[in-house]
């Protein structure tokens, strides 16, 4: 253990060898390219094998983030949900596990008012179904939601590969596979919380992989799965859902000039609208179900930092490779990704999870500008990203504690382990001790929100726990009154550490 006692500090007066924290990222990142260099030699017969097997192919990026997430769990067990629209959406799945949308309104709504969540007419998620059936679907059939979680971000690395096989080489389809594993893999939001963003890239994904198919082919397969990713996407994001298929109309847009592919485009568009057909009807049905209007949905957007967000779709020497992309713009299809992304980044709430279905379309244009790139500088990129991903992996593998503490920091996105877990935990486990049906009552003098700790189930009178706001002692002491059979506590989330008492009527 003295090699890693050597790690224990940055600071270079403070650790044996005088390393700072810069030059221990920089010693590991060199040594892992090295090893990448050495390593490549041993591995590219087996990728040849590979890259030109489809299936194969799929099955191996869909297995590899599964088990590097797994492989993770002694040190990062199964995520708990931690901001409000994870608890929107599980809501939204328990609710679709007892065979409905929406929920009646509570009497004492306003205890339990939070972000994304409707309290009249219904009490119910104000999120886009897609993600909440998804997690209802993963509670149903292997009795926990995170496994429709790790099942989705596993299926969107395999149809990234399928998508990228449509548009350029199998090698560099294989590559772009590896590239979705590494950025929204185990160490991603996308696997690491009940939010997801995954169901919406797959709909990427099945439209974007579809059009160039269809273009060469026209085959009634590629149009269903067309229809298909255009119905994911509504049901994931509804709003997006329009950019989508305003893109993939432009796509079509010189075929419109020649008679015959304007014939078997008119002989295709119904093929994909009865597929897309149910998603509508779906949505439809949600809607009124939920806000009592077949056409109003609660669902907005809003506008964040682009470039910033960015940065969650591709890694830093990726972006050589989307500077290079732009020579390829001279050809219509690159020049109509190019207007596709343009389109989300002007059109849509600018936020990972928002546009999520053209994350394909990002890897496509860092691979299609590596492709103009000479051997040495491919390898030095990709060498770069591989180590890249191995360093902050390795680090979470097997580095004490103490290491992932300080140099988490420094990390893009910490996102594996991010939420203040341990506060929840320790207040879940101070209640579990106690036993019986609880009443907590959540309150924040600062005036900051305390959305993230109001979420309760479907059926909120049956849990056994229920979280409501802090309203005041005369309002509270009617909550109280409601439920005479559980225990009252407050929870001050103002508090460091966090303060957890039985309740009394304090001012």
């Amino acid at each position: 253990m003295y090699l890693f006692h050597v790690f224990r500090s940055f600071l270079p007066l403070r650790n044996p060898i005088g390393f700072g924290a810069a030059d221990f990222v920089s010693f590991a990142v060199t040594a892992l390219l090295v090893l990448c260099v050495l390593l490549w030699p041993l591995l590219k017969p087996y990728v040849s094998k590979i890259e030109t097997r489809t299936r194969w192919s799929m099955l191996l990026l869909a297995l590899l983030p599964i088990m590097l997430r797994l492989i993770l769990l002694p040190r990062y067990p199964t995520p708990e949900p931690s901001t409000s629209k994870d608890f929107s959406y599980l809501l939204q799945a328990g609710a679709i596990l007892h065979a409905r949308f929406a929920n009646p309104p509570h009497p004492f709504h306003r205890f339990f008012e939070t972000a994304f969540v409707l309290q009249q007419p219904t009490y119910s998620s104000v999120l886009p179904p897609g993600q909440g059936i998804a997690l209802a679907a993963g509670q149903a059939l292997f009795g926990h939601s995170w496994a429709a979680v790790l099942l989705s971000a596993a299926a969107f690395s395999a149809a990234c590969f399928w998508m990228l096989r449509g548009w350029t080489k199998p090698g560099w389809a294989l590559l772009g596979g590896l590239l979705a594993v590494f950025q929204f893999g185990p160490l991603s939001s996308w696997m690491n919380s009940y939010a997801g963003g995954a169901i919406s890239a797959i709909a990427g994904c099945l439209v974007f992989g579809a059009l160039p198919r269809l273009q060469a082919e026209w085959r009634q397969r590629d149009a269903v799965l067309l229809g298909a990713g255009i119905a994911l996407q509504l049901l994931a994001r509804p709003f997006e859902c329009a950019l989508l298929v305003v893109s993939a109309a432009l796509f079509f847009a010189p075929s419109l000039r020649q008679r015959d592919l304007r014939r078997k485009l008119l002989k295709t568009l119904p093929l994909v609208a009865i597929v897309v057909l149910p998603g509508i009807l779906f949505l439809l049905l949600y809607n009124q179900q939920v806000t009592g209007n077949w056409t109003m949905s609660q669902y907005e957007t809003g506008l964040v930092d682009r470039l910033r967000v960015l940065r969650f779709f591709l890694y830093a020497p990726l972006y050589v490779g989307l500077a290079l992309f732009l020579w390829s713009v001279r050809e219509w299809r690159f020049a109509w990704v190019l207007a596709t992304l343009l389109l989300f980044l002007a059109g849509a709430n600018f936020h990972p999870d928002s546009i999520a279905c053209v994350a394909c379309l990002f890897l496509l244009a860092a691979v299609t500008g590596l492709e103009k790139c000479s051997r040495c500088t491919v390898q030095v990129v990709v060498s770069l990203c591989v180590a890249q991903f191995l360093f902050w992996y390795s680090l979470h593998l097997i580095a004490p504690g103490e290491v992932i503490a300080g140099m988490t920091r420094y990390q893009t996105r910490d996102v594996i382990h991010h939420g203040h877990p341990e506060d929840r935990a320790s207040v879940q486990s101070q209640l579990a001790q106690t036993g019986g049906k609880q009443l907590v009552f959540v309150r924040n003098r600062r005036g900051r929100s305390v959305s993230d700790w109001i979420h309760n189930d479907a059926d909120i009178d049956r849990s056994r726990i229920i979280w409501a706001r802090d309203l005041g002692p005369e309002e509270d002491e009617k909550l109280r009154n409601y439920y005479p059979d559980r225990t009252p506590w407050l929870l001050q989330t103002d508090r460091r550490p966090l303060k957890l008492e039985p309740y009394r009527n304090l001012p």
